[in-house]
């Protein structure tokens, strides 16, 4: 029987794009693999780092071919546009057009659920672009943020963040960062307060210079730096406060865990616990998944 124009699509798109377009690919926004389900895939509404020129462009805009990347791609050869970049003389005319049939029957997705209590999201400092959190299942996250950086004595990016009282950690998953800068962050943060000079300490991981372990431990002094594994999304992080002293760590699968530093703060009192992603970009928009986000400690509210 005659496959469907969903499963000819998804085929078509994991033979010819997914040897890069997956977890640990290139670094690519969404996932090709035909196994991944759709509304996990980045595809549908899914960022992209270059807009062709194209209006609102998206990897694939349901229903308007104009915006969708992909298309814009597919339908491309020669030229710099061209997917796959290499060795690409000719434009498949066939799957062109069973793609923009495609994208015109595609529903608009529905939007996924904002975070649960007791989760807030704020943007701290002055972004390009406002940042947005969803939560999509249970332990999973996306963030979308602008953000200058996450550095020196100001700070400007998205945080998803929870109280905490005394001792406490949070572990996730970072499977997937946009590389809009080699210094966009994405990572999990204890912060004393949502002001732009606030004491906090950070676990993060970055495109292009690996995991970093960043804090500020007075109001308005110098961020400090500690450079980690060279390493990027798919990874583990993890914070750990014990008293005044707040650690971070790396990990391939979230079993073993690796030091990267420690810092100390005066303060033992209550703070913030979350996730922080910055672009650190002037005008570029950068996206984030969280997964099996793990919080433990005494909160107003638990997971």
């Amino acid at each position: 029987p005659r496959a469907s124009l969903d499963h000819r699509v998804r085929s078509y798109v994991d033979a010819n794009c997914a040897h890069c377009h997956r977890p640990g690919g290139v670094h690519a926004f969404w996932d090709a693999r035909f196994e991944t389900p759709l509304g996990k895939a980045g595809i549908l509404d899914g960022l992209v780092q270059n807009h062709l020129g194209l209006p609102d462009a998206r990897v694939v805009v349901p229903g308007h071919p104009e915006s969708s990347v992909m298309l814009h791609r597919l339908s491309s050869a020669g030229t710099n546009d061209s997917m796959p970049p290499i060795a690409k003389a000719i434009v498949d005319e066939r799957a062109v057009s069973l793609l923009a049939e495609w994208i015109m029957k595609l529903p608009a997705p529905v939007a996924p659920p904002e975070p649960k209590s007791p989760w807030q999201a704020v943007d701290i400092g002055a972004v390009s672009h406002p940042g947005h959190a969803v939560q999509p299942d249970g332990d999973s996250f996306v963030l979308r943020a602008g953000g200058r950086d996450i550095w020196e004595k100001e700070d400007s990016f998205h945080f998803l963040f929870r109280p905490l009282k005394g001792d406490g950690q949070i572990t996730a998953r970072v499977s997937s960062l946009t590389p809009t800068s080699n210094w966009a962050k994405a990572g999990v943060m204890f912060r004393e307060s949502l002001a732009v000079d606030a004491p906090h300490a950070m676990m993060a991981l970055t495109p292009g210079q690996g995991a970093a372990f960043q804090s500020r431990r007075q109001q308005g002094a110098e961020s400090e730096h500690v450079a980690g594994p060279n390493i990027t999304a798919p990874y583990w992080v993890r914070l750990a406060r014990h008293g005044n002293e707040v650690i971070g760590f790396v990990s391939t699968e979230g079993r073993e865990w690796t030091e990267v530093s420690r810092v100390k703060w005066p303060s033992t009192g209550p703070v913030m616990v979350g996730m922080a992603l910055c672009a650190h970009h002037a005008q570029e928009e950068a996206s984030a998944v969280f997964d099996e986000v793990d919080v433990q400690g005494d909160s107003n509210d638990t997971q």
